[in-house]
């Protein structure tokens, strides 16, 4: 069981794949500490997924398939950010 330390709650469940979340979901511990009003997707998928709530997302922003893109749910709002990344360099 997880206890509440602290004034802030920030719990960090980071994953490469949508499949292991969703089985992820499934345990039950997962609906006591997960807020799915709140969260950051990163990539592709965003209108596909049910794990964390968009308010206010566009119909075209949830086609958006870029795998650079960043999607932050907060306060009733959601942003859109490009990230920044590096590419690798070819031996």
């Amino acid at each position: 069981m997880l206890s509440k330390i602290g004034k802030y709650q920030n719990h960090f469940i980071i994953l490469d794949s949508y499949e292991n979340l969703k089985h992820l979901m499934l345990e039950p511990w997962y609906a006591e500490v997960v807020n799915k009003s709140t969260g950051i997707w990163i990539g592709d998928g965003v209108g596909a997924q049910t794990a964390i709530t968009f308010k206010g997302l566009s119909p075209d922003a949830r086609r958006i398939q870029f795998s650079d893109m960043a999607f932050i749910a907060a306060k009733e709002c959601c942003l859109i950010r490009k990230m920044v990344t590096v590419e690798e360099e070819e031996e």
